[in-house]
Formats: structure tokens, C-alpha cells, sequence
């Protein structure tokens, strides 16, 4: 019989604590095994242990399994701390995956998560937007709606990063979109 993952249930097998964004396993009732023995061993093994730590190697999420399933720990949060499943996506604001902590999460649609974004490793200026051109300045523009719009070239890297900051409060980026992840 699988069980409706609801937050009851979630509520049930696991605390959170949202001040270091902490998931542990609880005490479990025989009520969760096929006998009392299996229970034991559980609660010995698992109970006041962190739950959903296994960290995913290319976006840095945590996650793990319950009941069958395999979960992102920000979306158990989420279910834990609302009540329901996030819809569509959760944003942790400070680019770190890993961050569960309550006020780094925020429920976003995709595009609202695509404008926080972290800075790319492979970024050269330093600055989201802005590259170096062949004569020695500086260009910047910035994605919206799926096109890229050109803002100007410039002689400084400190006119350019106006233009393009400025491009991202008119067009609604988050405020750390473009900083470099932790």
C-alpha cells in the first residue's frame, strides 16, 4: 500500500528547523513497519538523524527517500512549512542549493527562478551581462522573454554594470541574480 505523501505524514516522520534549514528523521510508531523487531532496528539506526543530506553532485540539492520515493529536501520543507507541494519551483535565493534554511526558500514560477540566477563560472568581467570586447570595451545586455537585448557599449566596466543593473529592476530580476554562487 503506497501512503499519500501529505504534510501529516511529513509532520509525523520528520522535525525541520528553520534557522539552519535541518531535516531529521523522528522516533517512528511500530505502526510504520511490519514488526516490532524492524521497528527497533529503525529508530536505533535512524531516529535524531539527519534526513534527505545526500547531496545531488551537479546542482548541489539535497535530497532522499521516504516511503518509496525519492524527494528534494526543499520541496519536503516546503510541504512540511505550507501545508502543500510547491507549484511550480522553489528559488533558494542566495544560489546555494544546499541552504535549507526557511528564509532562503521562496516559491517562484520558472521564469522568475531564471532571474536568480548565480553568476557563470565561466563569466569573465565579473559582472552578469557585461563582456570585453575586441576594441576594449565593454558591452552589456541581457536576456529577457528568450531574446537577448543589446544595452550599449561602453568605455568603462562601471558604465556598463549601471546599464545592465539598471536593465534588471525594469525587468524584474531578483536583487542577487548575477552574484557569484557560494
Amino acid at each position: 500500500m503506497k501512503i499519500r505523501l501529505t504534510r501529516a505524514v511529513v509532520c509525523e516522520l520528520l522535525t525541520y528547523d528553520p534557522g539552519n534549514g535541518i531535516l531529521r528523521w523522528k522516533k517512528r510508531s511500530s505502526r510504520w513497519f511490519m514488526s516490532k523487531r524492524i521497528c527497533a532496528s529503525w529508530n536505533a539506526r535512524f531516529a535524531g538523524k539527519l534526513a534527505f543530506c545526500r547531496v545531488d553532485s551537479n546542482s548541489g540539492r539535497l535530497s532522499g527517500t521516504m516511503l518509496g520515493g525519492t524527494y528534494y529536501a526543499h520541496r519536503i520543507i516546503w510541504l512540511y512549512m505550507v501545508g502543500k507541494w510547491p507549484r511550480p519551483e522553489i528559488d533558494h535565493e542566495d544560489h546555494n542549493a544546499g541552504n535549507n534554511r526557511w528564509q532562503n526558500l521562496r516559491q517562484v514560477t520558472h521564469k522568475e527562478n531564471h532571474k536568480n540566477k548565480p553568476r557563470r563560472v565561466d563569466n569573465t568581467s565579473g559582472v552578469t551581462g557585461v563582456v570585453t570586447t575586441a576594441t576594449g570595451k565593454f558591452r552589456a545586455q541581457i536576456g529577457v522573454d528568450g531574446k537577448i537585448k543589446y544595452l550599449g557599449q561602453f568605455r568603462t566596466i562601471e558604465a556598463a554594470t549601471s546599464a545592465r543593473k539598471r536593465a534588471e529592476r525594469q525587468n524584474g530580476f531578483h536583487h542577487k541574480h548575477g552574484e557569484a554562487a557560494l
